[in-house]
């Protein structure tokens, strides 16, 4: 038969077979859906060669039960490592290998273990697996993967002495940064003080600020500039960056950036025109 014809003719078989695995082996959801379609694509792989390799000795439902088990548990061990069954447990038995198993590698509870191992040890009695169970070794937790949108991330790193130091280092530059604008401003023109209270303090435009204060607005660029590049100097000659110059300006609040801009007494107001000093 071809490949392809092989797998499609078989593949309500598969599906049923993957779903059974997948309950077995406790994968829900997402989880479920990545392993069905890797299961899929490794039963394609090689002209179905996996497909091919079944004898006919038993049901292909049977078959597939084995190979598709071996692929979830071969996943779980290239990811998670694997499982090694501990002495004392091969020194109590196969029941306790497979109470082993069923509790510290799968993590199941006891109560949702028991009936599994009576199935196959229906000698085994509760209080039996009881004792077997407190005689097996604790195991480190084996890796989950976990959805990220379950998780409560913290939004920040705790406050601790490096962030307190950064605080207060951002503080002293604040501040700093605030006396050399303060300084610079005092030895503008009123004119220039009030053209900057305008535009930065008050957020006019420049065509208001030419209006309010009954200048020609053209020449108003040129003056801004200049103010600008004289602020900027006296930053950079205290090696501060003033690239961010115009931002704190125009959020000039608090003590820290308090440059007079706001101060409605700092300049003429609006509609009267200043001397420059």
């Amino acid at each position: 038969m071809n490949p392809r014809a092989l797998f499609e003719s078989s593949l309500d078989t598969i599906e049923r077979t993957i779903a059974l695995v997948s309950r077995r082996g406790r994968l829900r959801g997402a989880d479920a859906e990545d392993f069905s379609s890797s299961v899929k694509v490794a039963l394609l792989e090689d002209d179905c060669a996996i497909l091919r390799k079944h004898s006919g000795i038993a049901s292909l439902g049977a078959y597939l039960a084995v190979v598709i088990d071996r692929m979830l548990w071969d996943g779980r061990a290239r990811m998670m490592g694997r499982f090694y069954t501990s002495a004392e447990a091969t020194r109590l038995g196969p029941a306790a290998v497979m109470l082993e198993l069923l509790v510290r590698r799968d993590q199941r509870p006891f109560e949702e273990a028991l009936p599994i191992l009576r199935a196959s040890f229906p000698e085994v009695t509760r209080e039996d697996a009881q004792r077997m169970l407190h005689r097996l070794p604790e195991r480190t937790p084996r890796p989950q993967f976990v959805d990220l949108d379950d998780v409560d991330l913290p939004l920040a790193a705790p406050a601790g002495s490096d962030q307190h130091a950064i605080e207060l280092e951002q503080q002293r530059l604040s501040r700093q940064t605030a006396r050399i604008l303060r300084d610079t401003l005092a030895s503008f023109s009123l004119e220039d003080r009030t053209m900057l209270r305008l535009h930065y303090g008050m957020s006019q435009s420049i065509a208001d600020v030419s209006r309010m204060m009954r200048l020609p607005q053209r020449p108003l660029y040129r003056r801004l500039e200049r103010a600008l590049a004289q602020l900027r100097g006296a930053l950079e000659q205290a090696g501060i960056d003033a690239r961010a110059m115009p931002d704190l300006l125009a959020g000039a609040l608090g003590d820290d950036f308090d440059f007079g801009l706001r101060d409605e007494d700092s300049g003429p107001r609006p509609g009267e025109r200043s001397e420059a000093r």
